[in-house]
């Protein structure tokens, strides 16, 4: 199935670069419940979907490691293309 977002994969949620950006463009990090998940808040953060694990892919670390680094705008991003 196709969706129209951009899905960021985190290893994990508290890393404290995560805050600071979000901080950067005005945003909020939701913390999961049982009946949703983590999510962001904020202008333009509707169109990002955060999660913590990927069906069909290897972990965080061996697919982070296979990623390719661009740039978007002026923002670094590691991004996987081997799908």
């Amino acid at each position: 199935m196709v969706t129209q977002d951009v899905d960021l994969w985190f290893e994990r949620l508290d890393d404290p670069e995560l805050t600071a950006a979000l901080l950067n463009v005005g945003g909020a990090y939701v913390a999961p419940t049982p009946l949703t998940p983590p999510m962001l808040a904020g202008e333009g953060l509707e169109l990002f979907d955060l999660v913590l694990s990927m069906s069909g892919l290897d972990s965080f670390e061996a697919e982070w490691g296979g990623a390719i680094e661009l740039t978007i705008g002026d923002v670094p991003a590691r991004v996987q293309t081997s799908w």
